[in-house]
């Protein structure tokens, strides 16, 4: 496995580095201090990094929070004389700018305030040893620029997304929380993470009623004793728990302070003032926070907390939970059950590891039961009805975890109601378990079972060729708890990585579980809430109206019916709001995949695999915000040379402004094509590692090996796939996380050496994944051919292209070919063709918004899929080309009447180019829209054929026609008497009111005389006609630059695709008027 360094994983900047000694006549001390200016360190890192009762250990590690920064201090004490009370202590500690993630990453500098802080406590000379450290880790920023989101806020901008709540959630596994396998992503041996199996076991069953808690957004104060490690590791594990997971960020539309619980970390009697000022005005308004603390004067203040738990002193004892009334929180009998399903799976996997076992599928029987049921004799008329029980658990057995030890003390005892309830079902049905409680059972079974999508080992990274019923065979999307642990290591890792890699696997687990758990809750609360509001019959209910549960939907909420507790929970949920209005008629999840960073942070990523060139990357890199990944290019971890290396290595491309402020939080600067030099410039998106694959072997513009023949790219897609196999290393971890695989889309260019590349990778997808929908957009370079002087390079663009055109329209279900320079419409303003910043703008708002119906919910009338789109453009044929065509128009200018909204407006006109237009100028009419983007050809078609038209799909950004207009549109399509009908014209019509967001990174191209726009009215279509056809026969002029043995084939390929296009048009002579 890969191993950690904290040399080869980057160490966050500081922003101060201190040292901190207990003076006997005046107590604690800021010794030595190094920060950036107006950073308040003296009066307030003394106390925090010293916490009460640290004089009884040797050494600790605490963490807090000091405003916009993470505060990590490492703590040492060494024996000393009488005069100075026989022992002498420090510590040593860092801010960290809490921009650089989650607790800002400061986990990452233990290790190196470890050893300051003993070399500080032995005496030596250490002010040039911190001075160094200094020097090293201080930021280079000024302060001002670091004062960055504040600690409640997502750690990066991918951290929220919305989600549907009228819709049944399907059972995700592990991309509830890591979409791929951790052992590329290994933890420090610090991070707090790993300590959630520890938590786990502490807690026991009281960790479900905290968790609902912390859900609750109340404020929880642990208090224990020194060391105050394991406490602040327990904080972090509770915050990342009761975290909103990305798919309901959204849709619950509250407050960010509500969405995200605030860890406080280590407080002490210093920070009372500041927790007072924390204190909700009522009851509904309480942002929440989670901290610890070693003085137990902070217990006697409750109206600092709303939740105090007693970390027990010795080991064996439960902790005590109480409110801050002073009453008992305990776990509901429902909790117990659950907690021994969990422990019973995570004990079986633990088992078979031990055992180094190979993984089987247990018996669908064994994997359903469950821990949780009341075991009755069977046959057996001595036992009485009414069994002396206090609990519903049964009794150990070899595959079951021993019973909780002291139950009583953090669970809540059976109610006799529940006990004569269950006893009288169990006496009506002869034995029979209730319906009630099987599901129950298969739902708490449900949060366990296949917790985690199927991980990837090295071992498993082997190639599979081409044909072999390895590849062809059915794989499954998710893989049982169990061999997520087995997969955990190979045979040839050294037992001593094994400890940390597991307990990285075991947090990833219960991450995903609470998250799991969470969406449950919340999700069956926000269909409550609107089923109340569809009876409310104006889809409306007020704040004061008063929801009643019945115990069905209790017990679907995952909550104990029979516990008052959990009633009590359901009516301080109140400050979740739900409401039809937020909710965004797009799945994201369509094209967008939840997981969990390194640190344990939500993340929101892009369904994608981008391949490029060495250097054409930028200042983009796998490892971001996100992801912080270990070297894998390290030798000595590799083992491949024993003896001294030498790294050479190229200078890193410095980030550009817009991409550093956006790094720091701050608002970008406006772009400019002098100060975009790669795409990664504009860029706005975080990516998962494995979506980066960077090609070694040609770089970016190199004259020497340019990257320039189609040949070219299909020997190196050939070279990489026989070595890698490129589909299963690359594409499959993202494919088996779909549950419903709609389609893949491929962008490329076409007139280079990627054209090979793509149409060899296209004809692998294929071979892969049968009759699934394949689109393809291929870019033409335009600017290359209007340039006369560069002749030969014309013919072998031409050439590359001809030859892509007639592999992707093959192997492709849809393909459409793209010019980077269409004839440009008035309203494109400041457009240079040479930049490819502005001309894939350009491209991508067209397909984007041509694409937007397979985006949206299935509730949402415009939807449509891939495969809907290629049935009606090849009517009835075997045309799988299509041309894109575009117009735009002002966001003011569209009403939901179609009609202008800026005064006195007639309701005949609709809008086009920003100006106002005859209604008969129809946006069904691709013939009316500005911009087309089929590229030109080598030579015109020596048959002109009449405009003849076989299918159009089109999609409307903006509100042109009313819904009863799109109805009559569609339903003509469909109707054989209609005169569309008749002339065997397919259009389908998909309108959204959804606008095209603009964000900064979008160049101002768009010019509508009223300044720059956010948001514009687009329409896009795709159309198969006659048109096509004569571009495809236009191709044939560059045939000559494809080689002999090819040449005919390419040609047979065209001819035969523009056939298909050309029907009963009749021909056109060319001298017609």
């Amino acid at each position: 496995m890969p191993r950690v360094d904290d040399d080869t994983e980057a160490l966050p900047p500081i922003a101060a580095l201190f040292l901190v000694v207990f003076d006997k006549k005046i107590g604690y001390k800021l010794s030595w201090q190094r920060s950036i200016s107006d950073t308040q360190l003296e009066g307030v890192v003394e106390y925090k990094s010293l916490p009460s009762g640290l004089h009884n250990v040797k050494e600790d590690l605490v963490y807090f929070t000091h405003d916009d920064y993470a505060g990590i201090s490492a703590f040492a004490s060494q024996a000393a004389d009488e005069s100075d009370r026989n022992a002498h202590f420090l510590a040593v500690g860092v801010l960290v700018p809490l921009s650089y993630g989650r607790l800002g990453r400061a986990w990452l500098h233990a290790q190196g305030l470890r050893e300051l802080a003993s070399t500080c406590s032995e005496g030596e000379s250490h002010q040039a040893r911190l001075e160094a450290y200094w020097q090293k880790c201080g930021v280079k920023t000024a302060a001002e620029e670091l004062r960055v989101a504040a600690l409640e806020e997502p750690s990066s901008p991918l951290a929220v997304k919305p989600a549907d709540l009228k819709k049944k959630r399907r059972s995700r596994a592990l991309s509830d929380a890591a979409g791929f396998s951790v052992r590329e992503h290994v933890l420090s041996p610090d991070h707090p993470a790993l300590s959630m199996p520890d938590f786990l076991d502490t807690f026991g069953p009281l960790i479900f009623p905290l968790y609902r808690a912390a859900l609750l957004r109340k404020r929880v104060l642990l208090l224990g004793s020194a060391p105050i490690q394991r406490s602040c590791d327990f904080v972090y594990g509770l915050s990342i728990f009761s975290n909103l997971p990305p798919s309901l960020v959204d849709a619950v539309p509250a407050p960010p302070s509500l969405r995200r619980v605030r860890p406080l970390f280590n407080v002490g009697i210093h920070d009372i003032a500041e927790l007072s000022a924390k204190a909700p005005s009522n009851s509904d308004s309480s942002e929440g926070w989670i901290a610890c603390t070693t003085d137990d004067i902070l217990s006697t203040k409750r109206s600092l907390f709303d939740v105090l738990v007693h970390l027990p002193s010795q080991p064996g004892q439960w902790p005590t939970v109480t409110t801050s009334d002073g009453n008992r929180v305990l776990a509901t009998q429902r909790d117990l059950r659950r907690y021994n399903a969990l422990r019973k799976e995570l004990m079986r996997s633990r088992r078979l590891r031990d055992r180094d076992s190979t993984y089987q599928d247990e018996p669908e029987d064994e994997a359903v039961q469950s821990s949780d049921t009341l075991h009755v004799p069977e046959d057996d008329d001595t036992n009485p009805l009414m069994q002396s029980i206090t609990s519903l658990i049964p009794e150990a057995t070899e595959s079951s975890p021993p019973a909780v030890e002291n139950e009583a003390q953090v669970v809540e005892p059976a109610s006799w109601a529940s006990i004569a309830y269950g006893s009288f079902l169990w006496w009506a049905s002869a034995g029979e378990r209730s319906l009630a409680e099987e599901e129950e059972k298969m739902q708490d079974a449900s949060l366990i079972e296949d917790l985690v999508s199927t991980t990837s080992t090295h071992s498993a990274t082997k190639s599979r060729r081409r044909g072999s019923s390895a590849r062809r065979r059915k794989r499954s999307s998710a893989t049982s708890l169990t061999r997520l642990i087995l997969n955990a290591a190979d045979d040839d890792e050294p037992p001593e990585s094994l400890p940390v890699e597991e307990k990285q696997q075991m947090s990833m687990i219960l991450i995903a579980y609470f998250h799991r758990l969470t969406t449950l809750l919340l999700s069956g609360l926000g269909d409550v809430v609107n089923s109340e509001e569809d009876e409310a019959g104006d889809g409306r209910v007020d704040d004061d109206t008063e929801i009643q549960l019945t115990a069905e939907e209790v017990r679907r909420l995952g909550l104990d019916v029979w516990s008052a507790a959990d009633a009590r929970f359901i009516s301080d949920e109140s400050y979740f709001t739900y409401g039809q209005d937020e909710e965004s008629p797009v799945d994201h999840d369509i094209h967008f995949r939840p997981g969990l960073g390194t640190d344990g942070s939500e993340t929101y990523t892009p369904r994608t695999v981008i391949y490029d060139l060495k250097g054409a990357f930028g200042t983009l890199r796998q490892e971001n915000a996100l992801y912080q990944l270990s070297n894998p290019d390290d030798a000595t971890q590799q083992g491949q040379w024993p003896g001294q290396a030498q790294v050479l290595q190229q200078p890193r491309i410095p980030p550009s402004e817009y991409q550093r402020h956006l790094d720091e939080g701050l608002e970008p600067p406006p772009l400019t094509t002098s100060s975009v030099r790669y795409w990664s410039d504009y860029n706005r998106v975080f990516y998962h590692p494995k979506s980066i694959v960077q090609l070694h072997e040609y770089e970016l513009n190199s004259s020497l090996l340019p990257f320039e023949r189609w040949s070219t790219g299909q020997e190196l897609f050939s070279n990489l796939d026989r070595e890698h196999d490129l589909v299963d290393k690359d594409l499959r971890p993202f494919l088996e996380e779909c549950d419903q695989l709609q389609g893949v889309q491929m962008i490329t260019s076409i007139d280079d050496a990627w054209g090979g590349f793509a149409t060899s990778y296209m004809e692998r997808i294929r071979d892969e994944l049968g009759k699934t929908s394949l689109w393809a957009w291929g870019s033409e370079d335009g600017s290359r051919k209007s340039r006369a002087s560069l002749k030969e390079r014309q013919l072998l663009d031409t050439a590359n292209t001809v030859q892509s055109v007639a592999a992707l329209t093959e192997s492709a279900s849809l393909f459409m070919p793209l010019t980077t320079l269409p004839t440009l419409a008035s309203y494109i303003s400041a457009f240079e063709a040479a930049s490819k910043w502005h001309t894939s703008a350009l491209q991508l708002s067209a397909l984007e918004t041509l694409t937007l119906p397979t985006r949206l919910r299935l509730d949402q009338s415009s939807r449509s899929t891939f495969s809907d789109m290629e049935s009606l453009l090849s009517n009835s044929g075997t045309r799988r080309l299509a041309s894109l065509s575009f117009s735009a128009s002002s966001s003011s200018f569209t009403s939901p009447n179609g009609a202008t909204t800026n005064g006195n407006h007639d309701p005949r006109l609709r809008t086009t180019n920003g100006t106002a237009q005859e209604e008969d100028s129809d946006p069904t009419n691709l013939a009316d829209l500005d911009m087309t983007f089929l590229p030109s050809t080598p030579s015109p078609s020596p048959r002109r054929r009449r405009d003849q038209t076989f299918s159009t799909v089109l999609s409307l950004r903006g509100m042109f026609k009313s819904s009863l207009e799109i109805d009559d549109l569609n339903q003509s399509s469909r109707d054989r008497f209609s005169s569309a009908a008749a002339d065997g014209v397919r259009l389908s019509v998909h309108q959204s009111p959804l606008l095209l967001n603009l964000p900064s990174s979008f160049p101002q191209i768009f010019g509508f005389g009223r300044g720059k726009e956010e948001r514009i009215a687009v329409q896009a279509g795709l159309r198969t006609g006659a048109e096509v056809g004569g571009w495809v026969r236009g191709l044939e002029g560059g045939l000559r630059g494809v080689g002999m043995e090819e040449r005919e084939g390419v040609r047979e390929v065209l001819m035969g695709i523009a056939g298909e296009y050309e029907g009963d048009s009749e021909e056109e002579d060319d001298d017609d008027d």
